[in-house]
């Protein structure tokens, strides 16, 4: 389950301010970004070099070093990472969606990584 990373993902988006605007912004940016890494993950996965800025290059490089990745699975996720923010623009309960938005990503992804590790 992923109730730390949800309460990090809550506390940088309440990090946004009080006025819900700018805090609906940041997750949907955040979703945006974890979007483009997956994109960069499967890039990586099908042979290709990652692109996007140096940062998420790197990131990708850093998922591309560890076993377990496949590649429909994060096309999967980089689906799901572009659907989330239309849950945020219907003004959805922000913890209802940041939960259900990493708990689908770990459906999505965990099998593929925790079979590598058998």
């Amino acid at each position: 389950r992923n109730v730390p990373l949800s309460k990090q993902v809550a506390d940088f988006v309440d990090a946004a301010g009080k006025e819900a605007s700018f805090r609906r912004a940041r997750l949907r940016w955040l979703m945006g970004l974890a979007a483009e890494f997956y994109r960069e993950l499967a890039r990586g996965l099908s042979g290709a070099t990652p692109g996007g800025d140096a940062m998420l290059r790197q990131a990708a490089q850093m998922a591309l070093n560890k076993p377990g990745w496949d590649v429909d699975r994060v096309l999967q996720a980089a689906d799901l990472a572009l659907d989330a923010p239309s849950y945020v623009d219907r003004n959805a309960n922000q913890a209802l969606v940041i939960d259900a938005w990493l708990e689908q990503l770990s459906v999505t992804i965990t099998p593929a990584v925790v079979a590598a590790g058998k």
